[in-house]
C-alpha cells in the first residue's frame, strides 16, 4: 500500500499554488494592465487571491481566476465592507462548492457598477476605490 504523508501532500500543494500563480498573474496583468504595475504586482494580487481562495474552499482554477477578477475590481476585502456581509457569508459558508461561491458572488456584485466591457471598465477605474456601493 502506497502512503502519502501530509508533508509530502504539503509539497503537492505548493508546486500546485506556485503554477496556479504562474497562469494567473500574467492573466492579470494583461486583463487589468491600468491596476498592475508589473508581473510581480499581478503576482502578489495572485498570492491574496489564493489565500482567500484557500480560506473560502474555492479550489477550481476557473474559479480562483474569477475570485481574482472580483477582488481586482471591488478590493481584496470587499466581503468586509458594511454592506456586503452577504459577501462574507457566501465566502465562509462551509456546505456550497468553491464554482458556486464564485457565481453568486459575481451576480451580486456585477449589477453593483462593474462590467465586463473595456470602454465601460475605464470609465469605472476612476470610481473603482475598492469600496462596494449601490448604483444608481
Amino acid at each position: 500500500m502506497l502512503t502519502i504523508r501530509e508533508a509530502q501532500l504539503e509539497v503537492f500543494r505548493r508546486n500546485i499554488d506556485r503554477m496556479l500563480l504562474d497562469r494567473l498573474a500574467p492573466q492579470l496583468l494583461q486583463e487589468y494592465p491600468d491596476r498592475f504595475l508589473d508581473l510581480d504586482s499581478a503576482r502578489t494580487q495572485a498570492a491574496i487571491t489564493l489565500r482567500k481562495a484557500d480560506q473560502s474552499t474555492i479550489e477550481s482554477e476557473s474559479s480562483i481566476a474569477e475570485l481574482a477578477r472580483l477582488m481586482v475590481q471591488f478590493g481584496n476585502e470587499f466581503e468586509s465592507f458594511v454592506d456586503a456581509a452577504w459577501a462574507a457569508a457566501i465566502l465562509s459558508h462551509k456546505a456550497l462548492p468553491g464554482d458556486l461561491k464564485v457565481s453568486l458572488l459575481r451576480q451580486r456584485l456585477e449589477p453593483r457598477g462593474v462590467v465586463e466591457e473595456d470602454e465601460e471598465e475605464e470609465e469605472s477605474v476612476g470610481q473603482g476605490s475598492g469600496e462596494v456601493s449601490e448604483a444608481g
